[in-house]
């Protein structure tokens, strides 16, 4: 059994931080343990890891994209999670570091990290996943969208307007309608180490509420 906690460790650039910490190493040295032997990887260029921030954390600068990372936080499906994401971009389009995590009872599996891979990413089908994507509507979405921007075409002047006053939703609809499935292709993650964690419900609970409560 692992233990887990938040803890505050000093970055590279001279503040503290609240850190995932497991068995009294921060997440970014179990990372940087796992990359230290890997070929041809690209995370080795960095003098330390311990600058990436928590993807759990409240700095994220979009919040339909903390929107979507407690939303997987939260799910009870097997999930890979972000937990961490480059320092300087503080959003999912750079680096994202994520963990395979399956709950069962009162356990939590970490079962191993890796960092997804942007290069299928696709544009076009992004586009189409947002407040156009009927096909995730739910009865509430047909109520309220039903007679007006459901019914307009994209890229039309209706939908650039709908999406200039609307972008945190619109964002987290593309992210749950496109991201949520691309992340869990493994195509398109790189793994770059077992972990084989397993923490208690209860400890796992209590990083989560710290955590929320700073999002909060």
């Amino acid at each position: 059994m692992n233990k887990i906690s938040v803890q505050k460790i000093l970055t590279p650039y001279g503040h503290e931080e609240d850190c995932l910490v497991i068995d009294d190493i921060p997440i970014a040295l179990h990372l940087e343990k796992c990359i230290k032997n890997l070929e041809n990887e690209s995370l080795n260029t960095f003098d330390s890891l311990l600058g990436l921030y928590p993807a759990w954390g409240v700095d994220l600068v979009l919040q339909s994209e903390r929107r979507f990372v407690w939303t997987l936080i939260l799910r009870d499906e097997p999930t890979n999670l972000p937990i961490l994401v480059c320092e300087d971009d503080l959003d999912l389009s750079c680096i994202v570091i994520v963990v395979a995590v399956r709950k069962e009872g009162e356990y939590i599996y970490w079962d191993k990290i890796g960092k997804i891979s942007h290069e299928n990413y696709n544009k076009q089908i992004d586009l189409q996943r947002g407040i156009l994507h009927l096909e995730s509507y739910t009865d509430e979405d047909w109520d309220k969208y039903g007679d007006n921007i459901a019914t307009a075409k994209l890229g039309s002047s209706e939908w650039d307007d709908w999406i200039s006053k609307n972008w945190s939703e619109e964002n987290y609809r593309r992210l749950m309608n496109y991201s949520l499935s691309y992340y869990h292709d493994n195509n398109n993650v790189v793994w770059l180490g077992d972990l084989n964690f397993i923490f208690t419900k209860k400890e796992y609970d209590l990083c989560i509420s710290h955590f929320k409560q700073n999002e909060s």
